[in-house]
């Protein structure tokens, strides 16, 4: 993933295929175990990255949504 990426934000409320743009505005410079209060052997196994999107998209805040970013380009100003 680089900065600049473009993305897609869809949630359940929203018709099937539909999404929202949004663009890749920050990327992690080091993965994390994701918060969870479930200690298992997947969960100490699992590892991500922080990112962040920017959408115009009119959403509310909390909502579960599902995202798809599209893969780095030359042209984005971030690094992979």
């Amino acid at each position: 993933m680089c900065v600049g990426d473009a993305a897609g934000v869809h949630a359940d409320w929203m018709a099937a295929g539909e999404q929202a743009a949004a663009e890749l505005t920050w990327v992690a410079t080091a993965a994390r175990f994701p918060p969870t209060s479930q200690a298992t052997d997947e969960v100490h196994l699992t590892r991500a990255f922080l990112v962040e999107l920017t959408t115009t998209a009119d959403l509310p805040a909390g909502a579960p949504v599902s995202v798809s970013i599209q893969p780095c380009r030359a042209t984005a100003s971030g690094t992979p």
